[in-house]
């Protein structure tokens, strides 16, 4: 599966290497759960960000308003382009 995972990864790298963000660029990070080795499973583990059990990504958005289109605040929508880099 880790194999699988890494291989799918480094593919979505790669096709996002032609593609350069521009304009507006929201940039956040997310914490997302991941599986534990056998032997972290004995240990107590840590709590909060540096949890063993999570692990850290950063994602960034190219954003750029949509002409004419608003939200339910009255708000311009925005057509988001995501790109995946390791």
């Amino acid at each position: 599966m880790w194999n699988m995972l890494h291989k799918l990864r480094g593919i979505m790298g790669k096709r996002d290497e032609q593609y350069s963000l521009s304009g507006v660029i929201e940039l956040d990070e997310g914490f997302f759960s991941t599986e534990t080795n056998n032997d972290e499973k004995q240990r107590p583990l840590k709590r909060g960000r540096g949890s063993q059990k999570k692990s850290k990504v950063l994602v960034m958005a190219e954003t750029q308003p949509l002409e004419g289109q608003t939200t339910k605040n009255g708000k311009p929508r925005r057509d988001n382009t995501l790109f995946f880099r390791l």
